[in-house]
């Protein structure tokens, strides 16, 4: 309740504004709105996008996916690892050889992806690879699909029981009016899988083999999902996407250069390309990038402190490289030119030759305490967030599950774009002990804080 009665607060002191007083022909976000989405959200996270579709001031149905921001979960299997180490060299060799430390930080989460979905993740990163000790794995003439599993450092679950949650999600989204919004977005990325222990032919054929065997598995059991629509999907209005009644985009990541995708695809059929979409992120350095992510993975240790800035410097050269020039999100919602979508890595990584400590100095031992450290502190960071056109686009992070920061912050984020913004209230009364600026960005929330305790 109390953040709800802060967010009325909030919103009242934005809509006095001289800028929203001015008629207008579209609705605005009431403070009623903006506290029952958040309430709506909180009940049904399952059901966050369609609750956002049904909020007249946010205009959802004309957002493109460059306007709004979704959960992602990083590493999204790796919520239970085996002790079979993956075939990725010395490295997953010497995570074999410590199973309790690649464990402690390898586990990536503590819900299925089946659960992940229904907390409100809308974009699953998945690492997948070649289990080479499962039967006919090296028979270019019959590879099994049931030689696909995720991944990190020890391999985890089945492929096909992850393309199993999945489609069972999409099944009951498309069976349920109450929902029937929902767009998943699914980066499968391809890891270790090339044969190697043959010629230079038999290799090739063995390898090609293993990703058709995938690949089909994928469009066999999630086709009538996939978005098979030859556009820019993150450039187009979301009623486009969500009226095809195929809701599901599916990007296939590869590392290898070597592998042609695009020829593999064909051996599905002329169209597949279109339903399982050959991704690379566009490069840093690229001012203009006609693809649909931008954004690498931030490999962050040790501190919290290093996370803030390490995002904030990447929102900055994001906004200057497809933004320029524009000082706030609504301008953003109306800049005309392309742009990728921002992802967002809100995660602290293990390093061997440091130790991961609070700020304070405490000792980190495993993954899911750096997440529980590191999360809370996302609310935080999307208050000082608010003078920049962007936040993010996908919020990538880990152990999301011990935690709503996430989804409320994309939440938030989205809705700046209704006619004034919502930012949250503070995690912490004593953060301007630790930032000089405090006073400038949160004296309007201190006047709430303090009409409540008048």
């Amino acid at each position: 309740m109390a953040l709800a009665r802060l967010l009325s607060c909030l919103a009242s002191a934005s809509l006095t504004s001289t800028d929203l007083v001015q008629e207008s022909s579209k609705p605005r976000c009431t403070p009623s709105d903006v506290k029952d989405a958040f309430l709506a959200v909180d009940r049904n996270p399952k059901s966050w996008m369609k609750i956002m579709w049904d909020l007249p001031c946010a205009n959802f149905s004309e957002r493109r996916l460059v306007d709004v921001t979704l959960v992602g979960s990083h590493d999204a299997a790796a919520w239970l690892l085996t002790e079979h180490a993956a075939s990725c060299g010395v490295k997953c060799y010497a995570c074999s050889m410590a199973l309790d430390k690649t464990r402690s930080w390898g586990v990536a989460h503590g819900k299925t992806i089946a659960e992940q979905l229904a907390a409100g993740v809308r974009y699953l990163d998945l690492r997948l690879t070649v289990d080479r000790g499962v039967e006919g794995s090296k028979d270019a003439f019959n590879v099994p699909v049931s030689c696909w599993k995720a991944w990190h450092c020890l391999l985890a679950s089945p492929v096909t029981d992850i393309i199993k949650n999945l489609r069972t999600f999409m099944e009951e989204d498309a069976a349920d009016p109450t929902r029937q919004s929902e767009v998943l977005i699914v980066n499968a990325k391809l890891e270790y899988f090339q044969a190697t222990s043959g010629d230079r032919d038999s290799n090739a054929r063995l390898t090609d083999a293993r990703v058709v065997a995938l690949l089909r598995h994928i469009d066999s059991e999630l086709g009538r999902f996939l978005y098979d629509q030859p556009d820019k999907w993150w450039l187009i209005p979301m009623r486009k996407i969500v009226s095809s009644g195929k809701r599901l985009i599916f990007l296939i990541s590869l590392g290898d250069k070597s592998v042609d995708l695009n020829n593999i695809l064909l051996k599905i059929d002329q169209a597949a390309s279109n339903r399982l979409r050959p991704t690379k992120k566009c490069s840093s350095k690229q001012a203009s990038c006609d693809r649909p992510l931008w954004g690498s993975y931030s490999n962050t240790c040790c501190k919290v402190s290093s996370l803030e800035t390490k995002q904030r410097d990447k929102q900055k050269e994001y906004s200057n490289m497809f933004l320029p020039g524009l000082d706030d999100f609504q301008e953003a919602l109306e800049a005309p030119n392309p742009r990728p979508l921002l992802m967002m890595y809100w995660t602290l990584t293990y390093n061997p030759t440091k130790s991961l400590r609070t700020d304070a100095g405490k000792r980190l031992e495993s993954l899911r305490e750096a997440s529980e450290h590191a999360n809370p502190n996302l609310q935080h960071f999307f208050f000082h967030s608010q003078g920049l056109p962007i936040f993010a686009n996908i919020i990538m992070g880990d152990w999301i599950d011990t935690s709503t920061q996430h989804l409320r912050v994309a939440v938030a984020s989205t809705l700046r774009g209704s006619e004034h913004d919502e930012p949250l209230p503070p995690r912490n009364p004593d953060d301007h002990k630790a930032d000089p600026d405090w006073h400038q960005d949160w004296g309007f929330v201190l006047s709430c804080i303090l009409g409540f305790a008048a």
